[in-house]
């Protein structure tokens, strides 16, 4: 793929005019016989045949506004013709993600947010709740986490049975490797985002992501599932965000 980026004119204009095509190869292998004619003729022909096969007789007669109309249908053509193939790859792009996003009505019903016995400073752990109010979730398992000092583990690291409304709360484990033997850390959550904003070179104080939170689960019908939600922490207000919680079937 070009260097260019993708949608302004210059990629827009290799699409329509200089991207390999039917009319592309037609076009040059047209302009490289008319050359080679030309040049035999120039050099090679007798004087009738330079007469009889001068450019102003084989050439309509055409006043140049023609020709440049003729251009500009030529190059309406190519445009409109372009447009509706890429639009045609735009929608089936479109098509493939919306059908990728449709989950069965049995899907489990997540919601992630802080432990609000941890009001006054950071939260320390999180809770996990089973918002639906019929459907249990079955065999939920929560993902272990890496980063370069340390690896974050959770208390607990299964559930068996979510029943409808059921919150559980989830203690991270923070452990780390020194020459050996794991050392716990007593790290919450937000204590998690501090530690590793405060190693970052330019963090952005609005905006930190440090953690992509997920878990693996199944439904009544036995569909597995993968729940994920980006944490992030906020410096500039010394408080932890929680994004969208994203389903997806696997």
């Amino acid at each position: 793929m070009s260097k260019e980026r993708e949608g302004s004119w210059w990629w827009y204009l290799r699409q329509v005019l200089l991207r390999p095509s039917g009319e592309f190869y037609t076009t040059g292998t047209f302009f490289t016989f008319v050359f080679a004619a030309t040049w035999w003729r120039d050099n090679f022909a007798s004087k009738e045949a330079l007469e009889k096969w001068d450019l102003r007789r084989v050439i309509p007669q055409l006043h140049p506004a023609w020709w440049l109309v003729i251009g500009f249908v030529v190059i309406l053509f190519l445009s409109i013709r372009a447009s509706r193939k890429l639009w045609g790859i735009e929608h089936s792009h479109v098509v493939a993600l919306s059908k990728s996003r449709i989950l069965p009505s049995s899907a489990p019903e997540i919601a992630i947010d802080e432990d609000r016995e941890a009001s006054l400073g950071l939260p320390v752990s999180l809770h996990l709740q089973n918002v639906s109010k019929l459907d249990n979730i079955f065999r939920v398992e929560v993902q272990p986490l890496h980063f370069d000092e340390f690896f974050v583990m959770w208390e607990p690291s299964s559930i068996q049975v979510m029943q409808p409304g059921s919150i559980h709360v989830l203690r991270p484990r923070c452990i780390k490797a020194e020459n050996g033997p794991l050392v716990e850390l007593g790290y919450g959550i937000g204590e998690i985002g501090r530690v590793l904003y405060s190693k970052q070179a330019n963090p952005n104080p609005n905006h930190y992501p440090f953690m992509t939170f997920s878990i693996t689960c199944e439904d009544k019908m036995n569909n597995r599932y993968v729940i994920s939600c980006e944490i992030e922490y906020v410096a500039a207000e010394n408080v932890v965000r929680f994004g969208h919680i994203f389903p997806k079937l696997i």
